[in-house]
């Protein structure tokens, strides 16, 4: 009699429990990197009663919460492979549109640089007439000021990369101090899940906090954690991955591109200095010297050939998020609270307990009928 009331006590408490969790659950439904939790019920050892085993009740061996670290760890390098290629990307777009919104894109130059030449063409048919030389040293004085405002919009973007990189920086070292409080706030709270087998404790929702830091880190780079027991746990933070790759992969490209340029221009603009110093003189020797050198096309071909690369860059970004948002949509479906699954445990949890304390209530009942006999 007395055990009946034992057992019924001991579903009554860890259903409650159940209850408190299921609530926890739902109240936190809506916080981002809240992943759901369980309570774990297991069977007390037995009693022996004569030849028979006499069941005991149960008690919460211990609340987890629902993370798959396989299908997590995945989510973390799609995540960072997907912060490079678009990080790399808003930035190339970003320096193709600063050339094109100041007419200094490939088209604009080709044609200041065809103008220039056919200026010199005018010139060549009249060597000695002070307005074509005057309209020659202009287009060609124009020209060559153009590709200096175009070398300054490669250089003030790549002071600005290089002061968005030493901003992430910071605040990866922020979330990694994070991380280590955390990290020691799990340990205390862990600290003797080995050695007790009966019930565990697991700080489910520091864990919770720290993988979103993780999450975060790996926006920003490329970041590792490995977890063994005693619960040790260790990381590393690298800048071969996310924002920090995809800055560093834009400002190799922003430099090979401004390396093509002036490998592109520079001669022809050494080639107008020295043809305005010396008076506009032998014109047609530097019409045969653009015949043979092909200026305008060859600053053409470098600008598409960045153009292309942008697109491409823009494909690749566009699959990498294709892919991490079929990871992450996995990763929720297994970890975010599900409102009416929650509904049903807690009706579920909630008859038990009903049923439980009828249990308690019965068996009150009968050892008062037993005591009143007496």
């Amino acid at each position: 009699m007395l055990q009946s009331i034992f057992n019924g006590l001991s579903s009554l408490i860890n259903h409650q429990r159940a209850m408190d969790i299921t609530s926890h659950n739902i109240s936190n439904s809506e916080v981002s990197g809240y992943s759901k939790q369980r309570v774990n019920l297991e069977d007390n050892f037995t009693r022996r009663d004569g030849n028979h085993e006499v069941g005991v009740g149960v008690h919460t061996h211990s609340v987890t919460r629902m993370h798959n670290a396989m299908l997590f760890d995945r989510v973390l390098d799609s995540t960072s492979n997907n912060a490079s290629s678009n990080e790399e990307f808003v930035h190339l777009q970003r320096v193709e549109d600063a050339l094109v919104g100041d007419g200094l894109d490939g088209n604009t130059m080709g044609e200041l640089t065809d103008k220039f030449f056919n200026d010199v063409q005018l010139l060549a048919s009249e060597p000695d007439n002070l307005s074509l030389k005057a309209n020659v040293k202009i287009s060609g004085e124009e020209l060559i000021d153009r590709a200096g405002r175009v070398n300054s919009v490669f250089n003030d973007y790549k002071i600005g990369l290089n002061e968005e990189k030493d901003l992430l920086l910071q605040e990866a070292q922020g979330y990694m101090q994070e991380i280590d409080s955390l990290t020691k706030g799990i340990q205390e709270v862990e600290a003797f899940n080995e050695t007790n087998t009966y019930e565990k404790t697991y700080a489910n929702d520091l864990r919770d906090k720290r993988d979103l830091l993780e999450l975060k880190l790996s926006e920003i780079g490329n970041f590792q954690s490995t977890e063994g027991k005693p619960y040790e746990y260790n990381y590393s933070f690298e800048e071969n991955g996310g924002r920090l790759e995809g800055i560093e992969n834009a400002r190799k490209a922003i430099n090979n591109l401004q390396t093509s340029f002036n490998n592109s221009f520079g001669p022809l603009g050494n080639k107008i200095e020295e043809h305005i110093n010396n008076d506009m003189e032998n014109p047609n020797d530097f019409l045969d010297w653009n015949y043979n050198n092909t200026p305008a096309k060859d600053i053409n071909e470098t600008f598409v050939g960045f153009s292309s690369k942008v697109d491409s860059i823009g494909n690749t970004a566009s699959s990498t998020e294709a892919i991490m948002r079929g990871l992450e949509a996995q990763n929720n479906k297994e970890t975010k609270v599900n409102i009416d699954e929650e509904m049903t445990n807690m009706i579920r949890y909630q008859r038990a307990y009903e049923a439980a304390a009828k249990v308690i209530q019965t068996s009150d009942e009968m050892l008062k009928t037993l005591l009143d006999m007496k």
